[in-house]
């Protein structure tokens, strides 16, 4: 199930979605697949899992996009809430999606 969510400003002049399973067992892979702009500089986009409810500005395992639209990710160890954001280059959030992790 894709979602878009972000915050206001020209960086989000495009539409960006994500499509992330709901839920993951600790420590195990899953893929996530985007849509949205492609930065062209560096650092490039990336989608990184943090706890719910952190701020934007929140940042932990990631994936760097580099103009690919999936990348696999590592579901945290630890069970609870998390979400797993999408950031622009410029540290926009284009993105967010709820990850339980049971």
């Amino acid at each position: 199930m894709a979602i878009w969510a972000g915050l206001p400003g020209p960086a989000l002049a495009q539409n960006a979605s994500l499509d992330t399973p709901a839920s993951a067992v600790p420590g195990s892979e899953f893929r996530v697949t985007r849509q949205g702009p492609d930065a062209a500089g560096e650092p490039a986009d990336y989608v990184t899992i943090v706890e719910a409810g952190a701020p934007g500005t929140a940042f932990g395992p990631y994936a760097r996009l580099k103009g690919s639209t999936q990348v696999v990710l590592q579901a945290p160890a630890a069970a609870g809430d998390y979400e797993i954001l999408y950031v622009s280059n410029d540290g926009a959030v284009l993105g967010r999606r709820g990850l339980e992790v049971r």
